[in-house]
């Protein structure tokens, strides 16, 4: 059997109803239901308009151009050919999915000089509107952010 929709005149009688039979005045009862709509369309247009102006991770602030990364690792980085072949991927592949259970997180390792730095601030530069200036971009670096090993717990705490 197939549901019926209900027209407009139907809801107001049933409404109109409820409010003579269980004491409550319509004109009260209708101000409060509108007020409720009007503060959840609030609510739901928030942060439709909250991105329009501030960095929000959606796809209006965040959107990989995999090939020009490609392109830029293939005339910008000598040596690294795991990034090259590894980086783009993980990246397009995290993209893709709609509901991440987790932040993508990358840490790359090497001597001073081999590009570590080099590549973040590439793959911030083609997956944020911003770029590296993202406040979804973390860029830490071993010995200016944790130059004492004795501190390893008050650095953990202001990671998180």
């Amino acid at each position: 059997m197939k549901a019926r929709r209900v027209g407009f005149l139907p809801r107001l009688y049933a409404f109109v109803y409820l409010c003579i039979n269980y004491g409550l005045d319509p004109i009260s009862a209708g101000a409060y239901v509108m007020g409720a709509l009007g503060i959840s369309a609030g609510f739901a247009g928030y942060k439709f308009i909250r991105c329009k102006y501030e960095e929000c991770c959606d796809s209006e602030w965040i959107d990989l151009k995999s090939s020009d990364l490609e392109q830029d690792f293939t005339h910008n980085l000598y040596g690294q050919h795991l990034v090259k072949a590894n980086v783009p991927k993980a990246l397009l592949r995290h993209v893709l999915n709609a509901q991440p259970k987790k932040a993508l997180v990358m840490s790359f390792h090497g001597w001073t000089g081999s590009g570590k730095n080099h590549v973040s601030q590439m793959i911030a530069k083609h997956l944020f509107k911003k770029g590296a200036e993202s406040q979804f971009h973390h860029l830490y670096i071993g010995t200016r952010d944790f130059p004492h090993e004795e501190e390893v717990n008050k650095y953990r705490v202001n990671i998180l």
